[in-house]
Order: structure tokens, then sequence, then C-alpha cells
């Protein structure tokens, strides 16, 4: 793009995406201003601005572009990313996401023609970008009653399913036998399952805490 003399915009909705494509541009040798609040590499006469969406669709003086990428670009539906790129009709967009499919079910094609499947998972673990997972299943909780919102269990109700003495006692074991000893992360389905998985290792002997937002 720059060695065609044209303009590009990279957005993004975080200030660590946004230093990260920085470093990565820096990486490669071009040469990019960041559209950002308070930040210091404000250079908006070069052809690459990486820009933060909030700062972008504040500013009247939105600097020019002909290709714009959009950084998880699931997010491109949102009223703030629409009318931005309505400022750009004649630009070429491009867009990069890991989770294509929204919450609200809504479609990317009224932002995009089309979906271009870069890798899929297999790939990026035999490239090495990805560890290759180890699965283990003791269980299974009973779900199929269960109320689907926004394409996953309802949490409350789910919570209530999982929060039981035989599948928390279950996991206990499964540690011992499988992970026993290694320092481990167990995802709970609520504040209350938390608490409750956090008791039972602690009853098996095992220091745990439980941490929420």
């Amino acid at each position: 793009t720059t060695q065609r003399q044209k303009r590009a915009l990279f957005l993004a909705h975080r200030k660590e995406l946004i230093d990260q494509c920085s470093r990565r541009l820096d990486e490669h040798g071009v040469p990019h201003g960041v559209v950002m609040a308070d930040h210091p590499r404000r250079m908006p006469w070069l052809p690459v601005q990486v820009c933060s969406i909030d700062t972008l669709r504040a500013r009247d003086d939105a600097p020019p572009a002909d290709l714009i990428l959009v950084d998880e670009a699931h997010r491109a539906r949102a009223k703030g990313y629409a009318v931005l790129l309505a400022r750009y009709p004649a630009a070429t967009v491009l867009g990069f996401t890991a989770t294509p499919r929204r919450l609200d079910n809504k479609g990317l094609g009224e932002s995009f023609d089309a979906m271009v499947l870069v890798a899929q998972v297999q790939e990026l673990v035999t490239a090495g970008y990805l560890v290759a997972p180890r699965l283990f299943a003791p269980y299974r909780p009973e779900l199929d009653a269960l109320s689907i919102r926004k394409g996953d269990y309802a949490p409350g109700e789910l919570e209530r399913a999982v929060n039981k003495s035989s599948i928390v006692g279950g996991l206990v074991e499964s540690w011992h036998a499988k992970a026993r000893g290694l320092v481990t992360v167990v995802f709970a389905a609520g504040v209350d399952h938390s608490q409750t998985i956090v008791e039972a290792f602690r009853a098996a002997g095992v220091t745990s805490e439980h941490v929420d937002g």
C-alpha cells in the first residue's frame, strides 16, 4: 500500500491491540502514526495510521484512507463502526477476526462482501502458533433441558445444573488423577459454583482461592 502511495488505516478498540499493531509495523519498517488520545506517536502526515476507533470517531478531521483494516471485525456491525466506515465509501475494507459469529446472530454481510478462511485450528497447531489441547471428559452433566440464550446456555440455569456435589467431586478427583501438583485455573459457571469448587479442593488438601470480577 505505501509503495503504491496509498493511505491505510488500522482500526482497533483497545490500547493493547493498537500497541501490538504498532510494534509489528516497526518490525517491518513501516512508518506510521497512532491516532489515540494522548499518544506520543501522533504523526498525521504519514500514510499509515493505527487508530483507536473511539478517538477516530470523535474527530472531525479523520485522515484519508484508501485501505481500512478492521481488527476484531465481528464488532463492525456496532453503530460506531458503521458510522465511521460510512465516511470512507471509496475505501477497500478488510476485517480480521477469530470469532466471526456474533452472539446476537447478526451476520457480517452488511459490512463485508466475502469471508476468507485463513487457517484451521489444526493448521495453526502444526505451525506452532497454538498448543495442541489434551482433553479429558470424566463426566457429562445433564444439560438437555437448559434454555439457550444468544447461542449459549442461560447462565443461572447452567450454574444450577453443574453446582452439584457429584460433579464438583468428580472435578477434584480428575484433577488428582490428571493434573496433581500443576498450577491450575478452573473456570466456573458462576460465583457460587466457583466457591463450591474452592471448598472441595480445600477439603482435599489443595490450596485454592476464588476470584471473580
